[in-house]
């Protein structure tokens, strides 16, 4: 009983922040009275792991069409700065069906590349590529609309070590295959190069830490 009046309080706070959003321009007063409203309603940060908690969060994004290009930077600004640890922890407690969520609504309009910069800065950095490849079942074409979002995504693939060179691989076959994305595909080849030297450098590095065993050099 407490559980569904907590979820419906829950739930018309979210309705009436996504009110507030849509009546603000960018006061940070409007934005600070909302977020502390919504922390009363949720009362304590443990609650963010709950399932109820990431269902609503869940529902409040879907509803970002109607909020408008600035307001949905507010909105993710506020689940930036109080929600994002629980969102990391209900990956695990509800991995796949959260990944694949999060994966589809990365290819939606409005704010995805900014959508993609938040949720890969605070919740999968480093693997966002086969993450999202994983969670819509290896359709790589999915991955390469992701990837045509900005320059950005570039940089993310350019930042990932020489175990993802395959699937990068795969994400060029899929451009070749479609016969578009052409400057793009010429930008993964870049990066795909820039993994390789970094992997080089990796290599270098390791090669002078590591005690040389020549005869020269082995101490008597």
């Amino acid at each position: 009983m407490l559980g569904n009046m907590h979820s419906d309080r829950l739930a018309k706070s979210f309705k009436k922040l996504i009110a507030d959003l849509r009546r603000i321009e960018a006061s940070r007063e409007d934005i600070e009275a909302a977020k502390e409203e919504l922390e009363d309603v949720i009362g304590s940060r443990r609650d963010y792991e709950s399932a109820t908690t990431v269902s609503a969060l869940i529902s409040l994004l879907d509803k970002r069409d109607e909020l408008g290009p600035l307001n949905v930077r507010h909105l993710y600004g506020i689940l930036e700065r109080e929600s994002f640890a629980g969102l990391r922890a209900a990956l695990n407690e509800h991995g796949r069906e959260m990944r694949r969520f999060l994966a589809e609504e990365f290819v939606r309009e409005p704010c995805a590349d900014l959508q993609l910069r938040v949720f890969t800065e605070h919740v999968f950095p480093e693997k966002v590529i086969s993450l999202l490849a994983s969670s819509l079942n290896d359709s790589w074409l999915e991955v390469a609309k992701i990837i045509e979002l900005g320059d950005w995504n570039i940089q993310v693939i350019e930042s990932m070590d020489v175990e993802n060179e395959e699937k990068i691989k795969e994400m060029l076959k899929v451009y070749a295959k479609e016969g578009r994305f052409l400057m793009k595909r010429g930008r993964l080849l870049n990066a795909l190069a820039q993994i390789r030297r970094n992997d080089l450098r990796m290599q270098v590095q390791k090669s002078f830490m590591e005690p040389c065993l020549c005869p020269a050099c082995i101490p008597l």
